[in-house]
């Protein structure tokens, strides 16, 4: 979680190190309320643009936004209420987990049967 830490005190690109290191854990939780660190990250107030930018940097690398702590609570439910941009990112995110590739539909071939799509 020091990278979080670290990025409220507006050094983005230390906390983009950090998590370019092998095996990080970014969903890892603390022992005393169990957050994570994008739990600490939405939390952050001195700054929107700061905590939504962290919160961006963990989900890209897998962070989990559906995971509880202690208190049963969701990243997104920690954010504060005048910060709707970084609710938007999180309830993304959290929806982007629930999709698998049988969920995204596929166009049909000439025969009816589904068919690869591509660009060329």
């Amino acid at each position: 979680m020091e990278y979080v830490n670290r990025a409220h005190f507006g050094s983005l690109t230390a906390a983009e190190l950090l998590l370019q290191q092998p095996n990080i854990k970014v969903n890892l939780q603390n022992k005393l309320e169990l957050d994570t660190p994008l739990h600490k990250a939405v939390q952050y107030k001195d700054d929107p643009s700061v905590a939504l930018e962290i919160a961006k940097l963990l989900i890209k690398h897998g962070a989990d936004p559906t995971k509880q702590n202690k208190n049963k609570q969701k990243p997104q439910q920690l954010v504060d209420s005048g910060n709707q941009e970084l609710k938007n990112l999180l309830q993304k995110a959290a929806l982007a987990l629930q999709v698998d590739a049988s969920d995204i539909a596929q166009e049909d071939s000439d025969d009816g049967s589904p068919s690869d799509v591509s660009d060329d």
